[in-house]
């Protein structure tokens, strides 16, 4: 008797592992579909896209950066950031998701590509983490940590 219990147990917990699994493999595709948005529009120059993926009140922090809050002040952050001459190619790699209700959290890679014209193009590349929060039926970047370069790369 006792090994039918044991054995139900463990198939209660198996199947409560596999629907949370299921429920943050469906949040991380969701997430990998925000990611394609914000790599478009940051990659098109067009800050006030990336600003609608972000919460209102949102924080973002950049190595050697001031950092930035509320959504108007990340428009500012990004617009500065790709109205330069150099052409920025940014690409943006999710390693890992876990949620809990309303709120995301995700770790990844960055790299960057710049392209000054003329001058050797160089790649950059580091970690993120991103909070998310569900608003609505979307999730938006809440809070967002860029770490520092590995070190730029001449090609």
């Amino acid at each position: 008797m006792r090994y039918f219990i044991n054995l139900a147990i463990a198939v209660l917990i198996s199947g409560s592992i596999s629907i949370l699994v299921s429920a943050d493999g469906n949040i991380a595709a969701e997430i990998n579909k925000q990611n394609a948005k914000y790599m478009a529009a940051f990659n098109a120059g067009d800050a006030n896209a990336v600003m609608k993926l972000h919460t209102k009140d949102a924080r973002v922090m950049m190595s050697g950066q001031p950092m930035s809050v509320g959504s108007e002040a990340v428009r500012a952050a990004i617009a500065a950031e790709t109205s330069g001459p150099a052409k920025l190619t940014l690409h943006l790699t999710s390693t890992d998701v876990h949620a809990d209700g309303d709120t995301a959290y995700e770790k990844g890679r960055w790299t960057m590509q710049v392209q000054s014209g003329g001058t050797e193009d160089i790649t950059d590349s580091g970690p993120y983490l991103v909070i998310w929060k569900k608003v609505g039926e979307e999730w938006l970047i809440d809070f967002d940590a860029v770490f520092a370069s590995e070190g730029p790369n001449k090609e």
